[in-house]
């Protein structure tokens, strides 16, 4: 009797640890680009974003990216310091999933570091970083969890 409950549970672990995968191929369909993700965030109706400019891919450096990791991406923030926004989203090559959302955690980390205004604080606080197949994505607004959500809705 044990030895099936052991057997079962071992298989249960393995079931959830391919789910969970980032080769996974039911969650790689994802046909939309990052510029297509970014342009229906800006254009919902609640979300009213401060004034912004990209992060060049050569800033990347700071957040341990390298180009061999990534297909595209589009990276914006706030140009003013004050109204702290970020919304960065990487289409990673296959197989560096992991390796571009842990550099955006570590990204992410200095950032709550980093930040002393106000509103920048919140921001930071309640950013998001998260990834659907090879789209990895940070949000840092004060509404990340609402764009997290339609971010979400629009890339299903």
């Amino acid at each position: 009797m044990r030895i099936k409950n052991i057997i079962a549970i071992a298989l249960s672990a393995v079931l959830l640890l391919t789910a969970c995968d980032d080769n996974n191929p039911n969650i790689e369909d994802v046909t939309v680009t990052p510029q297509e993700i970014y342009q229906n965030l800006v254009d919902l109706e609640f979300f009213d974003p401060p004034y912004m400019v990209d992060i060049l891919e050569h800033r990347f450096d700071e957040y341990e990216i390298i180009p061999a990791d990534y297909e595209s991406f589009v990276a914006k923030e706030a140009a003013i310091s004050a109204m702290f926004v970020q919304l960065i989203i990487i289409e990673a090559k296959d197989g560096k999933v992991s390796t571009v959302r842990e550099a955006m955690e570590t990204h992410q980390s200095n950032l709550k570091d980093d930040v002393f205004y106000p509103q920048g604080i919140q921001a930071a606080a309640v950013s998001i970083v998260g990834n659907v197949g090879n789209l990895v994505y940070l949000i840092c607004d004060e509404r990340s969890e609402e764009l997290e959500r339609e971010l979400l809705k629009f890339v299903a």
